[in-house]
């Protein structure tokens, strides 16, 4: 009875939160019941999801999708706009319907683990994945890579283990070439960037933490996530190939189409992350991170923002049929 719960229980989906036996079963044991406390705080994290979704993801959709279908036809500055527009996509996307399956599963009385950590603050591949869909990256870990031969061999056998774990997980979202190709990329720069790693250790460097490099090394990693996820995005390596050409600044020319909607939420993503980091920070080491260490809001302050943010998403929420992004893989 207990597993047949579990299996059927409606957020365990491969989209995520991907929440195993061990973590589930066990709450099954307690007494699940409404309470105001747990209730506040889903329902916020509720509101959140839909804030990622409504007010980014979906406004996001109509110029990434018409930038996609034609990239030939813009200029390298749209197109990259339309990429980073996608990034955005994807990310409010596939986290908002996380947070809101948290939130739901808050209410009842069951806690499902994070599954995004802010991966755009990420200074290297190997800090993304630990950033991006956490659940799944520790499945692929867990069952695909302490699989794998040799691990115990050699450092390279590691490594290697890392890079074919990362394109069986491109492999995972579909039978597409364009999956494949990008996890093979993603594998690629996980390996170089464990070597990387290895090597400065060797040398007795340890990781710097000058502002400028640490900049540099994420504007590194946010522009090979942007490139990746033009891949990702193109059905086919003939677009692959054109928005890859057009973002390279090979192909100038073309319409220039300024996308407000993009201008007016970047502060927001921004804020939002900046807002998540100082938050974190006070927290010290608490199991979640980010903006999510600021719920619940209690009391009248929490009910009243609720309803401000309610009213929020009701004016500059997306219109029309959006389905979630990663319920196609």
């Amino acid at each position: 009875m207990l597993f047949a719960t579990y299996v059927s229980y409606f957020p365990d989906l491969l989209a995520g939160p991907i929440v195993r036996a061990s973590v589930f079963l066990p709450q099954m044991a307690r007494t699940l019941r409404p309470a105001w406390p747990r209730a506040a705080v889903g329902v916020q994290m509720i509101l959140l999801g839909l804030t990622k979704k409504l007010v980014i993801a979906d406004q996001m959709a109509p110029f990434v999708n018409a930038v996609f279908a034609d990239a030939g036809a813009y200029s390298t500055l749209t197109v990259w706009s339309a990429v980073i527009a996608y990034s955005l996509q994807i990310y409010c996307d596939f986290s908002g319907y996380s947070d809101m399956a948290i939130g739901m599963s808050k209410i009842i009385g069951i806690d499902l683990p994070e599954n995004f950590n802010m991966p755009y603050l990420a200074l290297s591949p190997i800090e993304f994945w630990r950033r991006w869909h956490i659940t799944l990256t520790k499945w692929l870990r867990d069952y695909l890579y302490f699989s794998l031969p040799g691990l115990r061999k050699s450092r390279w056998s590691r490594y290697r283990n890392a890079g074919i774990t990362a394109l069986l997980g491109g492999l995972w979202h579909g039978a597409s070439w364009t999956f494949v190709c990008w996890g093979a990329l993603h594998g690629l720069a996980i390996m170089v960037n464990h070597l990387w790693v290895a090597r400065r250790l060797r040398r007795g460097h340890a990781p710097s933490r000058a502002l400028a490099i640490r900049a540099s090394c994420w504007l590194a990693t946010y522009i090979f996530i942007c490139v990746t996820w033009a891949l990702f995005r193109s059905q086919s390596f003939a677009m692959a190939a054109t928005v890859l050409h057009k973002m390279s600044g090979l192909a100038p020319g073309g319409i220039v189409w300024f996308y407000s909607p993009l201008v007016m939420v970047l502060p927001l993503v921004i804020g939002g992350h900046a807002v998540g980091i100082i938050a974190a920070r006070r927290v010290g080491s608490r199991p979640i991170t980010g903006t999510y260490v600021l719920l619940p809001l209690p009391g009248f302050a929490g009910a009243f923002l609720a309803a401000c943010w309610l009213l929020v998403l009701l004016l500059f929420g997306g219109t029309g049929a959006n389905p979630f992004i990663y319920f196609q893989f």
